[in-house]
C-alpha cells in the first residue's frame, strides 16, 4: 500500500472547497535602505508571518551574493540566539538586536555595525518549517566616500597655451561620474573630451583619474577650475573648486585644502596618473 505525505497540503487547503485557506509561513516584507554611507548602522528586517504549528519548527537563514551557505541562521525554538557563520561577518553583526516582540520574529533582521563596501550586495532572507518555505532578497549598496579629492592644473607640454586640468578622487566606492569645468564672470563652462582612468586598489577601492585641456587665457587670471563627483543612482554629491591666481606660477587655494596636507601624495598621483596614461 501506498505512503503518502500530506504535510505540504496544509499550505494548499484551499484545493479543499469546504476548508479554509491556510496561510503557512511566508515572508511579507524584507525592507531596508537601497544605498546606505558606509558607517552608519544597516538593517535589512524580514518580516514574516508564521502558523501556531509551525512555531517549533522555524528556521531563519540570511545569504549573502548568492552564496549556497548562509551568513546567519536563527532557530527560534533552540532558545541559543542567532549564529553568525559568514566570516566578513562575524565582527560586525549586532545579535543582539530585537527587530519584534514575538519570541518567534524578535532575531529575525540584520543589524550590520559599521559597514563598509564590501557589502554592498545582495541579501537573501530564507525561512521555513516542516511544510513550507518562503525567500526574499534585496541589492543593497554602500558607498565609501573619497579620502581625498585633489584638483590642479599643469601647462600642457606639447603646447604651453593650454592648461591640463587634473582631478584625482582617491579611496572612493562604487565607480563615479567626475564633471570637470571652468568658471569665469560666474558663467560655468563644462570641459569636454574628458580622459579617465581608474584603477582597483587592494581594499577594492577606488582611485579616479580624469584630465582634460583648457585654454590658459580663458581661465587667468580670475577664472576658477571646478571637480564635481557623482555616484549614479544615488544621491551623492561633491564639489572640489581652485581658484588660479599668481600666474603662471599655478599656486592654488583648495577648498578642502588637500594638497597643502598631502603635498607628497599629490605627486605621486600625478606620476601615477602619467604612468598610466602612458601606457593606454
Amino acid at each position: 500500500m501506498a505512503i503518502w505525505d500530506f504535510r505540504p497540503l496544509l499550505c494548499l487547503s484551499a484545493l479543499h472547497i469546504l476548508t479554509p485557506i491556510v496561510d503557512c509561513v511566508h515572508i511579507s516584507h524584507l525592507s531596508s535602505p537601497s544605498v546606505v554611507l558606509g558607517g552608519e548602522e544597516l538593517t535589512i528586517d524580514c518580516d514574516f508571518d508564521y502558523q501556531k504549528e509551525e512555531q517549533d519548527q522555524l528556521d531563519l537563514k540570511w545569504y549573502f551574493n548568492s552564496s549556497p551557505f548562509p551568513i546567519y541562521q536563527w532557530v527560534p525554538s533552540m532558545n541559543k540566539g542567532p549564529q553568525v557563520i559568514g566570516e566578513l561577518f562575524k565582527e560586525k553583526l549586532d545579535l543582539l538586536y530585537t527587530a519584534h516582540n514575538d519570541t518567534f520574529k524578535k532575531h529575525r533582521a540584520l543589524h550590520i555595525l559599521n559597514p563598509d563596501h564590501r557589502f554592498s550586495g545582495t541579501y537573501m532572507c530564507k525561512v521555513s518549517s516542516f511544510v513550507d518555505e518562503d525567500f526574499q532578497q534585496k541589492d543593497i549598496l554602500v558607498i565609501a566616500p573619497p579620502r581625498r579629492v585633489l584638483l590642479y592644473p599643469d601647462i600642457a607640454s606639447r603646447d604651453d597655451t593650454l592648461l591640463n586640468v587634473t582631478c584625482v578622487v582617491d579611496g572612493i566606492y562604487p565607480a563615479p561620474t567626475v564633471a570637470l569645468s571652468w568658471t569665469v564672470n560666474s558663467t560655468t563652462h563644462p570641459l569636454l573630451e574628458l580622459e579617465t582612468v581608474v584603477r582597483v586598489g587592494a581594499t577594492g577601492l577606488l582611485e579616479v583619474y580624469t584630465s582634460a585641456l583648457v585654454e590658459r587665457g580663458a581661465v587667468e587670471p580670475e577664472g576658477a577650475l571646478g571637480c564635481e563627483v557623482t555616484i549614479p543612482k544615488t544621491d551623492f554629491y561633491l564639489r572640489e573648486e581652485l581658484e588660479l591666481f599668481e600666474y603662471p606660477k599655478l599656486l592654488s587655494r583648495y577648498t578642502s585644502a588637500a594638497r597643502e596636507e598631502h603635498p607628497h601624495l599629490t605627486l605621486n598621483l600625478l606620476l601615477l596618473l602619467l604612468a598610466c596614461l602612458t601606457h593606454m
